[in-house]
């Protein structure tokens, strides 16, 4: 049912609406741009993210479809040619796996 997905067990505690807002925001920020400046984007607003913004299902899997989708063009890019190049968690220059590993 609907609701179960904005249920918060605990007041200290995220429902799964929030927990997959977050994570797509996650995706958004590292994928979109992935082979240029992977990491945080500066327009990411992620305390934002926890926050009960999303209030519908169909909002919701709108959002998390489009985290997928920037996830998976990302990867489409990633070739023989560029697989050795570095991509930048947190600042640190790690390799495509690891970048890839950091999502999973």
């Amino acid at each position: 049912m609907d609701e179960e997905l904005f249920f918060k067990p605990a007041p200290e505690t995220n429902s799964i609406a929030i927990i997959v807002n977050h994570m797509s925001g996650n995706m958004a920020s590292r994928w979109k741009d992935f082979l240029t400046s992977y990491g945080e984007k500066e327009w990411r607003q992620r305390d934002r993210e926890f926050e009960e913004g999303t209030k519908t299902r169909k909002k919701l899997l709108d959002r998390w479809e489009a985290g997928w989708k920037l996830v998976f063009q990302a990867l489409e890019q990633v070739n023989k040619d560029n697989f050795d190049q570095l991509v930048y968690i947190h600042n640190q220059g790690d390799s495509i796996v690891i970048g890839v590993n950091h999502q999973l």
